[in-house]
Order: structure tokens, then C-alpha cells, then sequence
């Protein structure tokens, strides 16, 4: 009997630490590091910069993964005597510095302006196999500063995780009206456009 008591003890002790070992392992969240987006056109460096920042507060509030700091990045990548190019954007690129990072996954960005429309793409890389895991692009009309709601959503879609906000945005007839609890819609009328309604305020058109 002693024996077997022992036995059952020492059962439990091992799928104990098992059972720890497994939530452990599922609460780690991957490394990932956000490159400096490029400019194609429309924005100054100053500005792509704040952006650029933005989006990584944004990315890293998503909970989603572990995301390096700009400045432990530059300090990181001075002790390998790594010298960042402006022109590091391509896949190759962040791939090589996620490596020296030891991140697992790299976030690359560009920005353009034609006319009155910035056209913002993100990619989301995985280090190890070098392939696009995720793409998101989006286009907003409007200024510059409306681009930090933008980058804020895109921040949300790349990682797949949307924050439940209690105002509801509601497009009806073109025009876009916010709503909490408590807000309604009058029934509208049987030649008017259907009402769509959206957990974040939609992109502007």
C-alpha cells in the first residue's frame, strides 16, 4: 500500500509540472521587432518616425507578442556592428536583422501619397522561414494626424485582436454617425441604403 500511495504521489508531482510546463509554454508570447517604415512619398522623416512609433505602441498594446523598443533595438544592433540602412525594407533585410534581434517575428512598413490619398502597407514576416505571414494595406484621405487612427486599427488587423469598444459606428447614407448604449437608428426608409455597422470606425472613403 505504501508503495503504491508513493506511486500516486509521484504521478502528481510529474503531471503537475507538466500541466505548469504546458501553460508556461502558452503564455510566452513570440519576440517581434517593428522596422522604421518607408517613406515613399508625402510625409517627412520626423513624421514617418512619429508614425512609425504609433504602431509600435499600437502593436505592442495588442498583447499579442513581446515587441522591442526602439532604443534596445539600436543598442542591440550597435554590439553586432550592425549599421541600419534607410533603404532596409525589403524581406531579405528585416529577416537578417531579426536574426542579430534574436526576434521571432519582423514588422515592415511603407507610406505613399497620390493626390489626397495615403496608401499605408504593413507586412508581418516570420524570421525563421522568411515568408510573409501577414499583409495588411489600407487607404485614408484626409491629414496627416488622421493617419494615428489608421495606424491604430492596422495595428489591430495585422495581429488579428480588436478591442471591444462600447460606441458602435454606423454608416447610413454615406454619412458616418458614432452611437453608445443608448443610441438608435430610425427605421429608414425603403429606398434608403442599407445601415452597416462596424465594432471601430470604418475607413474613411
Amino acid at each position: 500500500m505504501r508503495q503504491i500511495g508513493w506511486s500516486v504521489v509521484f504521478m502528481l508531482i510529474v503531471f503537475g509540472i507538466s500541466i505548469y510546463g504546458q501553460k508556461q509554454e502558452k503564455e510566452r508570447k513570440p519576440t517581434a521587432a517593428v522596422l522604421d517604415f518607408k517613406i515613399i512619398s508625402g510625409l517627412t522623416p520626423q513624421e514617418a518616425a512619429a508614425l512609425t512609433s504609433k504602431f509600435r505602441n499600437s502593436f505592442s498594446n495588442t498583447g499579442k507578442y513581446t515587441v522591442l523598443e526602439r532604443g534596445e533595438m539600436d543598442k542591440i544592433l550597435k554590439e553586432q556592428d550592425f549599421k541600419m540602412s534607410d533603404v532596409c525594407n525589403s524581406s531579405e533585410c528585416a529577416v537578417e536583422i531579426g536574426q542579430l534581434l534574436a526576434a521571432e517575428k519582423m514588422v515592415t512598413g511603407d507610406i505613399g501619397k497620390i493626390g489626397e490619398t495615403y496608401s499605408v502597407t504593413i507586412k508581418l514576416l516570420d524570421v525563421t522561414t522568411g515568408k510573409v505571414d501577414v499583409t495588411v494595406n489600407e487607404e485614408y484621405r484626409g491629414k496627416p494626424d488622421g493617419l494615428l487612427t489608421v495606424f491604430d486599427i492596422m495595428a489591430q488587423k495585422i495581429t488579428g485582436t480588436y478591442r471591444v469598444s462600447k460606441t458602435k459606428w454606423y454608416i447610413l447614407g454615406g454619412v458616418v454617425i458614432a452611437g453608445g448604449a443608448a443610441a438608435f437608428l430610425m427605421k429608414p426608409a425603403k429606398k434608403s441604403p442599407p445601415v452597416s455597422v462596424f465594432p471601430d470606425p470604418p475607413n474613411n472613403p
